[in-house]
C-alpha cells in the first residue's frame, strides 16, 4: 500500500510540474509576443492597440499592410485612396443651405477635416476634427456607394464619436474619393450629409 500511495504521490508531482512549466511557458509566450510596427506615428494608437488580438501570430504594420503571420502575400490593406497630407473639397446642397467639407489625411489612419453650412451666405452649422478609421475596417463595409449598377464601392467608418446616444462618423468609399458621406447621429436627433468632390475654388 506504501509502495502505491508513494506512486501516485509522485504522479502527482510530475503533473503539477508539468502544468507549471506549461503555464509559465505560455506566460512567458504572452509576454514575449509583441508587434512590429515600423512607425507608430503614422496610426492612431487604438488602433494599433486592436491588432493585439491577433496573439500568438506574428504582426506587421508597416505603410498601408498589416501582415499576419508573415503572410506578406495576402496583407490587408489599409486604404489610401485619399492622397497624404493634402487637401481634398467636397460640397452638398440641402435645400438652401451649402455644405462644404475640406479633408486632409495625415496618416494612414487619420483623417482631419472641417464642414462649414451656409444659408444665404450666413454661417448656419460648423464642425471641425479628426475621423479615425475603424480598426476592425477589414471585416466588411459600413456602407456602399452605388455610382452605377456595373461601379459599386464599399465604404469604410471614419469615427469621430462613439457614445451610448449615438456616433459621429464619415463614410470614405474605397477605390474612389469622389463622394464622403457625414453622418451625425445623437439621441433623436440625426443628421446626414452627402458630398461631392469639387475643385478648389
Amino acid at each position: 500500500m506504501k509502495k502505491i500511495r508513494l506512486f501516485e504521490i509522485a504522479l502527482i508531482s510530475i503533473l503539477f510540474t508539468c502544468l507549471i512549466k506549461s503555464a509559465y511557458s505560455q506566460t512567458n509566450t504572452d509576454a514575449d509576443w509583441k508587434m512590429d510596427v515600423k512607425d507608430s506615428t503614422e496610426y492612431d494608437i487604438d488602433f494599433i492597440s486592436y491588432w493585439k488580438y491577433v496573439k500568438p501570430y506574428s504582426l506587421l504594420i508597416t505603410n498601408d499592410s498589416i501582415i499576419v503571420n508573415n503572410n506578406r502575400n495576402d496583407p490587408i490593406l489599409i486604404p489610401t485612396d485619399l492622397i497624404i497630407n493634402q487637401e481634398n473639397y467636397y460640397e452638398s446642397n440641402i435645400n438652401d443651405t451649402v455644405y462644404k467639407l475640406i479633408v486632409k489625411r495625415v496618416n494612414y489612419t487619420n483623417i482631419e477635416y472641417s464642414i462649414e453650412g451656409k444659408l444665404k451666405n450666413e454661417s448656419v452649422f460648423t464642425r471641425e476634427g479628426i475621423a479615425i478609421l475603424e480598426s476592425s475596417f477589414h471585416l466588411g463595409a459600413e456602407g456602399v456607394y452605388e455610382k452605377s449598377e456595373d461601379e459599386i464601392y464599399g465604404m469604410n467608418d471614419y469615427n469621430i464619436k462613439i457614445n451610448e446616444q449615438g456616433e459621429i462618423k464619415l463614410l470614405v468609399p474605397v477605390g474612389t474619393d469622389e463622394i464622403i458621406d457625414y453622418v451625425e447621429q445623437q439621441g433623436e436627433s440625426k443628421i446626414y450629409l452627402s458630398f461631392k468632390k469639387i475643385e478648389k475654388k
